[in-house]
């Protein structure tokens, strides 16, 4: 936590991120929600992100975020002192740990002057891709911010074991479950349930599978309208969005899919982003992760703490918190086996084990333990935990 400094609220951490605020779910939501759990009454987290390209630049305040946007949109030489100026203005030297998260030009730039600064610097890599690209100049960059950084926060044991074989020693590598407001994200009761499927109007005996997430190739979601078409008529599909401007030709292939495969009046399309879920989660009966790429995503385990079971591309590697059988299924990514997961619902008593999926995946999400683990490693103050 920073020093106060006179005429200057205190600020509480400091975060380097490529996007803020979030434009939809991910990594930006959670961390986002992470820092209001951590933040004490009054304090402020000073973030340094990107600006341009439809993002105004400058410095705004978004909540409790004191938010510096640099242009990314400047050439190499002019961007690196763009980022060292933002640094001075957010007196970046007040902090004794600064959370990085990604591997942008924004984030590797920032860990050279705060190392130089003498901070210790946290890492949090985010995606489960590789950390280096065909450019060698920028991996040679990516390689020396991996080892003069001093601690990682990563979700996929894949990433952990690209930092191993460049000999980060494994008790600086934290692979953690992204985490639940538990308390928000409960099993419903009858009621709640029948309100919500009434509410998106799914009729008595119909089984709904959900899919949420922005409407692109990568989030699969014409895999799921293929599946649909070879299921039984009281199986259902909601896609949930957000679409955004670039996606608009694959949401119109969505789209021209339903009518292709004749699903009109078994598909709902919501475009928008969905700001709380909890309803969807709770009329559904399946949540689908069928991406071909993702880190440990948000959805997948809320959806999982109100106990809907999880099929899941089993490249994902979520085999630690989808468990086939117990919490859900892990399938390669192909129809057929799309078409047998769905029609499992029944079969696998996925109904009556709702209850016990809620509860073993609110004990391994719980966002309480998540943040006195998150409060030691970024150095933070005053967050203790409330689990007996």
């Amino acid at each position: 936590m920073a020093t106060d400094v006179e005429g200057i609220e205190p600020t509480f951490a400091l975060v380097v991120v490529s996007r803020f605020p979030p434009a939809h779910g991910g990594a930006g939501l959670r961390l986002k929600r992470t820092y209001k759990r951590l933040s004490g009454e009054g304090s402020k987290i000073s973030v340094l992100t990107y600006g341009g390209r439809g993002t105004e630049t400058g410095r705004t305040t978004d909540d409790i975020f004191d938010v510096l946007r640099v242009n990314e949109n400047f050439r190499p030489i002019l961007l690196v002192f763009l980022i060292m100026i933002s640094l001075i203005r957010l007196r970046a030297w007040r902090f004794k740990s600064v959370h990085v998260v990604g591997s942008t030009v924004l984030a590797l730039i920032s860990i050279f002057f705060l190392k130089a600064m003498g901070l210790r610097v946290v890492r949090e890599l985010t995606s489960d891709k590789s950390m280096f690209e065909s450019n060698a100049m920028v991996n040679r960059l990516v390689k020396v911010t991996v080892r003069i950084s001093d601690f990682f926060m990563v979700s996929k044991k894949s990433t952990a074991l690209q930092l191993t074989d460049i000999d980060v020693p494994e008790e600086k590598i934290w692979v953690r479950i992204n985490p639940v407001d538990v308390k928000d994200y409960g099993l419903p009761t009858a009621r709640q349930r029948e309100v919500a499927r009434s509410g998106l109007g799914v009729s008595e005996g119909s089984i709904l599978h959900l899919m949420i997430g922005r409407f692109r190739p990568l989030k699969n979601q014409i895999l799921a309208l293929e599946a649909l078409a070879k299921m039984p008529q009281n199986h259902i599909v909601l896609l949930a969005g957000p679409v955004l401007e670039e996606d608009a030709a694959y949401y119109q292939e969505v789209q021209d899919k339903i009518l292709e495969y004749g699903l009109e009046g078994r598909v709902t399309l919501i475009p928008e982003f969905v700001i709380d879920a909890l309803s969807l989660y709770w009329a559904a009966d399946m949540y689908l992760m069928l991406s071909t790429s993702e880190g440990l995503g948000n959805v997948a385990l809320e959806a999982l703490s109100t106990g809907l079971p999880v099929v899941a591309n089993h490249e994902l590697g979520l085999e630690t918190v989808v468990v086939n059988g117990e919490t859900g299924l892990n399938i390669p990514l192909d129809l057929e086996s799309l078409v047998k997961a769905m029609k499992s619902y029944e079969s696998g008593n996925y109904l009556k084990k709702r209850g016990d999926i809620s509860a073993l995946s609110q004990r391994k999400f719980d966002a309480n333990e998540f943040d006195v683990k998150t409060s030691a490693v970024l150095g933070l103050s005053g967050r203790q935990s409330t689990v007996d």
